[in-house]
């Protein structure tokens, strides 16, 4: 309780579209004056939301954006949109399913095939269900979305030497950013990664928020995990503040009737998504990668006294077993 209130009046202050407003001022908007006509930038869940905005901001600032959406009339309708806003028509659709590591295989298979190269890759995409569900695939589909996905998608797309930077000089590294919640900074991530306890015990109740939370936690460590891994690339994790999305709405309904008009704006939320995107500010691997990010600042992975940190027994073993999929399946 002390933690969640820790984190609420810490969140009136700093996520709301006043702390936006407020950090803002201090922002070099030259980081964002950035000459990206060249650069790719894959988007998974791109057709709503912040995914959405991250695109139409890129597709304004001159890059070739990439919109990863398992609804084609969704993603078509998105793609359309974007083009006429932006002004650009190097927004592209590619259908895929970031739950299924069938479909992830078959998008990346297509993209290898095309010659094309990844520059940024934005795991945006992220579900919080009333239920507990497992996909086509068995697995259960808030930590296939949220966290096997974008493993997957970074192992396949970022971790070869096709797609390796030399590690040295402006622009050298390639970048990964996972979108997390302000949520996680109340959780611990669960040692029961595909939260099973629910299928073997009838009395427990599923909490889709704390799920989310937990496998949003898990993320934290996954950027932490990839930075000391690979060199080639940097990985950011951050999160966006509280954002008026259809996601909160749905999934949150009381914490969205106490905040709503303090909820931050789809291009508020996604401005630290594109500035990680883009700026030249973060490109030293061993200053920025692997670091937790709000509003252009690197900030603390952790409430002070909240209890929430895992032993690196335990993060190790999120790795192994996340590998192991990939082993198995790739």
């Amino acid at each position: 309780m002390i933690t969640a209130s820790k984190w609420f009046w810490n969140g009136l202050w700093n996520y709301t579209n006043r702390g936006f407003e407020k950090k803002k001022q201090h922002f070099n908007e030259n980081d964002l004056n950035q000459d990206i006509s060249s650069k790719h930038f894959i988007i998974t869940g791109g057709n709503n939301g912040l995914g959405f905005q991250t695109s139409l901001e890129l597709a304004k600032l001159g890059g070739n954006v990439h919109i990863l959406c398992r609804n084609q009339e969704k993603g078509e309708q998105a793609i359309n949109e974007i083009k006429d806003k932006s002004k650009s028509d190097k927004v592209h659709l590619h259908l895929c399913d970031v739950s299924i590591i069938g479909s992830i295989k078959s998008f990346v298979d297509d993209w290898k095939k095309q010659g094309n190269s990844v520059d940024v890759l934005i795991h945006n995409a992220g579900v919080m269900l009333p239920n507990r569900e497992e996909t086509s695939e068995g697995h259960e589909k808030t930590f296939a979305t949220n966290l096997l996905g974008p493993f997957l998608l970074t192992k396949l797309l970022m971790c070869d030497d096709n797609n390796s930077g030399s590690g040295s000089g402006e622009g050298a590294h390639k970048r990964v950013i996972f979108v997390s919640s302000g949520g996680m900074l109340t959780s611990k991530m669960s040692k029961d990664f595909e939260f099973k306890k629910f299928t073997t015990n009838k009395n427990l109740k599923w909490d889709g928020m704390r799920a989310y939370a937990e496998t949003k936690r898990a993320i934290i460590y996954l950027t932490e995990l990839f930075s000391q891994n690979y060199q080639s690339f940097n990985s950011y994790s951050m999160h966006p503040g509280w954002v008026n999305t259809t996601g909160v709405m749905n999934g949150m309904p009381l914490f969205y009737k106490m905040t709503k008009s303090q909820l931050r704006t789809l291009e508020q939320g996604c401005d630290t998504i594109v500035w990680l995107a883009v700026s030249p500010t973060v490109e030293d691997h061993s200053k920025y990668s692997g670091q937790f990010f709000e509003d252009r600042q690197i900030v603390d992975k952790f409430i002070h006294n909240s209890h929430t940190e895992s032993s690196q027994e335990d993060i190790n073993s999120l790795w192994n077993y996340l590998n192991e999929i990939f082993l198995k399946s790739c």
